[in-house]
């Protein structure tokens, strides 16, 4: 419940969070996997990992395109 209430304060209602936004905001002692799943069904969850990953800079250094996927 921390997390979920973590990530959700402040966020305006009805409005889908973005999953990096989720392991960025989770506290240490909350699963930031189970918040993701409650939000994905509440259909409040924005998966933009994979935009993120391609975007980092690590990423851009390593020479992944859009055809690459990062296993995590």
């Amino acid at each position: 419940m921390d997390g979920l209430t973590a990530v959700l304060e402040g966020h305006p209602p009805g409005r889908p969070v973005k999953l990096t936004e989720v392991r960025a905001r989770i506290p240490r002692h909350a699963s930031s996997f189970r918040v993701a799943e409650v939000l994905t069904d509440l259909e409040l969850l924005e998966d933009d990992s994979a935009l993120a990953i391609r975007s980092s800079p690590s990423a851009s250094a390593r020479g992944w395109t859009t055809e690459h996927h990062a296993v995590t």
